[in-house]
């Protein structure tokens, strides 16, 4: 990706993780700037990821939600801005049930563009996942996670929640 960022017209913002990471690419993946991939197949929900901290998360929350019978597909966004409207309409469509990962405020971040284009383009109940609104602290990525509840462990309960909630109201 950094070598498509610096042949791509306009601003690009690259993080880059604290730690090393759980990889979930093996190397000799294609990976397109501005094409989400797909890392696990499902069908009653799509945990859309993005971010070298929260894509293994996310894949973690997944085989959590997998004890429970729920088949939860995994995509990594990679690339926030352009985002791939056309892989998160598939995975609206296709779900009804959409959840948003990010270790960023969850207001003006990555589920704020995802609820943004859903709401306007295919409306879609959006589960949001990540820092609350509320001030940074300081510690290790590992606390941090802890301490703003994005952990798989923290977060596959309130997956579950709205997952059942949708299903009792008809809304995923």
């Amino acid at each position: 990706l950094l070598e498509q960022a610096a042949y791509h017209p306009g601003c690009v913002y690259i993080r880059m993780p604290r730690k090393p990471e759980q990889r979930v690419y093996q190397g000799d993946e294609h990976i397109t700037l501005g094409k989400a991939n797909l890392l696990r197949d499902g069908s009653d929900m799509a945990i859309l990821a993005t971010g070298f901290v929260m894509v293994p998360e996310a894949i973690k929350a997944a085989d959590l939600l997998a004890r429970e019978g729920i088949r939860a597909a995994v995509v990594d966004f990679h690339t926030i801005k352009p985002l791939d409207t056309q892989v998160l309409h598939h995975w609206a469509k296709r779900t009804n049930c959409i959840v948003t990962m990010e270790n960023h405020q969850v207001s003006g971040g990555f589920g704020g563009a995802v609820a943004e284009y859903l709401g306007q383009n295919l409306p879609t109940p959006v589960l949001r996942i990540g820092i609350e609104d509320r001030f940074g602290q300081v510690g290790s990525q590992d606390y941090l996670m802890r301490d703003y509840g994005l952990t798989a462990e923290q977060i596959s309960p309130r997956i579950i929640k709205y997952y059942r909630e949708m299903k009792r109201t008809g809304g995923g």
